[in-house]
């Protein structure tokens, strides 16, 4: 009966590690590639950055994750050793490595969907001038 427990208990390892690192590999690409070339698409002559309100923070955290590209990528790093660390000293701690991972992907989605929208606004706000 002993060895059979011995045999039944699981790894340590899990893919959340795995999925993190992706996660924040996509989280980094989206802050410094993707949001300051739609950026760059929907600038508008003499304006100086984006709107305001909830459809300009995308924004501001991409010009801040640009201009501090070393930092963020060090901070994404750690974030990602400790996501492979964790679950191999403590085994409950997977469980946060999960919930971090969600929390990046849902992260990851906002920023894309509030960049596409603020793109989108402009496009309708070009339309309904050219049409109005």
């Amino acid at each position: 009966m002993a060895s059979d427990a011995k045999e039944r208990r699981r790894s340590r390892w899990t893919l959340g590690p795995l999925y993190l690192g992706a996660a924040l590999v996509v989280c980094y690409l989206i802050l410094t590639q993707m949001i300051p070339a739609i950026q760059g698409v929907t600038a508008q002559p003499g304006r100086v950055g984006p709107a305001s309100g909830s459809t300009g923070i995308p924004f501001q955290i991409s010009k801040w994750a640009c201009e501090h590209r070393s930092t963020v990528a060090t901070l994404f790093v750690a974030v990602g050793i400790a996501g492979i660390l964790l679950p191999l000293l403590l085994r409950p701690t997977r469980y946060l490595v999960w919930l971090l991972v969600l929390t990046v992907l849902a992260t990851d989605v906002l920023l894309a969907a509030g960049s596409y929208w603020h793109m989108l606004q402009g496009a309708l706000k070009e339309a309904m001038k050219a049409g109005g």
